[in-house]
């Protein structure tokens, strides 16, 4: 790794966006690069300075109130899309099972007596 990628990596490693190995790789290279070691540095306390800060505000209760009665109430469709239930990947894997086991069943072997379509000897 070189500087300049280290660079670009520094702000995910300090928001803790970089998966283990990329974390360790910009860890390393700035336990060898005095540059990018005082770069981390000095974010490290630039984040710490600013979480200890408390710069987080509160907006006073009247103007929630504002902003909600302001917004347009959601249509219906949008509602009943809020009452979607995602099912997890192994359910939704045996729903589609059984509903391809069902349709299968539904419809029945296929011969070609029963063929929509003409056979060769037609033509």
């Amino acid at each position: 790794m070189n500087c300049s990628e280290a660079e670009v990596l520094i702000h995910a490693l300090i928001d803790g966006e970089l998966d283990a190995g990329h974390a360790r790789e910009v860890e390393a290279h700035a336990a060898t690069c005095p540059d990018c070691a005082r770069k981390l540095a000095a974010f490290r306390e630039l984040r710490q300075t600013m979480t200890a800060a408390d710069l987080k505000e509160k907006a006073p209760a009247s103007l929630r109130a504002r902003i909600e009665a302001a917004l347009p109430l959601p249509s219906a469709p949008a509602r009943a899309a809020e009452a979607v239930v995602v099912l997890p990947r192994s359910s939704r894997l045996g729903v589609s099972t059984a509903a391809s086991l069902s349709a299968g069943l539904r419809l029945g072997p296929r011969s070609p007596a029963r063929s929509p379509l003409p056979s060769c000897s037609a033509y």
